[in-house]
């Protein structure tokens, strides 16, 4: 292995492990005696666009195109890039051609349904979705995008109902598909079935809640089915939320 191979993968490891700053100046380094290192560029570009710097990314994927075929993973951050600064045509085209695909690293499924979900393109989102679900088998992310997209596309809510039941038992803990999953039964008219789920929800799982439009929806069930104990729970998690946001806003007057 030459030295070189073995400072790009040691900048590799260290993006992997999400020392984005130490990658970043290892690569910088390594740029500055072979800057037309295609490979080299593509990876600056990865890592810089975790760092968040969309234009030092572009810049980098941009120039490294010029020397190799940017690997399906380094396209994607570009499309990915070129989405966030409003470049939609570009990032619609690269996005495309990566569905196109018939061999895709199932971690770059769930990025390619995010930019097309970005796109607002929902039937591309959930076939990327459903490419993704047949790789997972212990992820239940891929069938809440199916049935966010479902839900998106107008399908049935009974296939929607199945597709968030199949993410539920694949990770019971998540309280967003219950929570979901309880928005669709209340739409269905099941209100026995959104009492039986609600039930199903843990007190610390809960107070880990952060969105007050979800407690605020488990405290009226709460209340109907006569649970005083997580009916509390749900004003004390709100009532800590609403400190929370008087917090942020007194100190943003202060800046």
């Amino acid at each position: 292995m030459s030295r070189m191979t073995h400072r790009m993968e040691s900048a590799i490891s260290l993006y992997r492990d999400g020392q984005y700053d130490a990658a970043d100046d290892l690569v910088s380094h390594l740029l500055q005696t072979n800057p037309d290192d295609g490979k080299m560029q593509e990876l600056h570009g990865i890592i810089r666009n975790a760092q968040g710097n969309l234009d030092g990314a572009i810049a980098s994927l941009e120039y490294a195109s010029l020397f190799i075929p940017l690997s399906l993973a380094g396209q994607c951050v570009l499309a990915q890039c070129y989405l966030a600064i409003g470049q939609i045509e570009l990032a619609n085209e690269i996005f495309r051609f990566l569905i196109s695909q018939s061999r895709l690293t199932p971690s770059l499924l769930p990025l390619i349904a995010a930019g097309f979900t970005g796109l607002g393109n929902h039937q591309l989102a959930l076939e990327a979705c459903r490419r993704a679900a047949e790789c997972e088998i212990d992820n239940g992310e891929p069938f809440f995008g199916i049935a966010h997209h479902m839900e998106r596309l107008d399908y049935p809510l009974e296939m929607v109902v199945t597709e968030l039941q199949k993410a539920i038992e694949i990770e019971p803990h998540r309280i967003r598909y219950r929570i979901k999953l309880i928005s669709i039964r209340q739409r269905m008219g099941h209100h026995t079935e959104v009492q039986a789920i609600a039930a199903q929800i843990g007190l610390d799982q809960i107070l880990a809640l952060r969105c007050a439009n979800s407690l605020e929806q488990l405290l009226s069930i709460y209340n109907d089915a006569g649970d005083d104990e997580k009916s509390k729970t749900c004003r004390i998690r709100i009532c800590e939320l609403e400190a929370d946001d008087d917090e942020e806003s007194t100190e943003r007057e202060h800046r």
